[in-house]
């Protein structure tokens, strides 16, 4: 492998990785968050939040 194939796959595989990421990204904005609080006597409610 010479060094311009060497620097092209180096490329492609940096260029996989950031799709991989972005994808990861996205899939968790589609899930649901889930957001903890407090209510007045003390108990730890979850509630879900999904954003639009």
């Amino acid at each position: 492998m010479n060094a311009q194939q060497s620097a092209d796959s180096n490329i492609r595989q940096r260029m996989a990785l950031q799709a991989a990421a972005a994808s990861n990204a996205l899939d968790a904005m589609k899930k649901p968050a889930v957001r903890f609080s407090y209510n007045a006597a003390g108990d730890c409610i979850a509630t879900a939040v999904t954003s639009a």
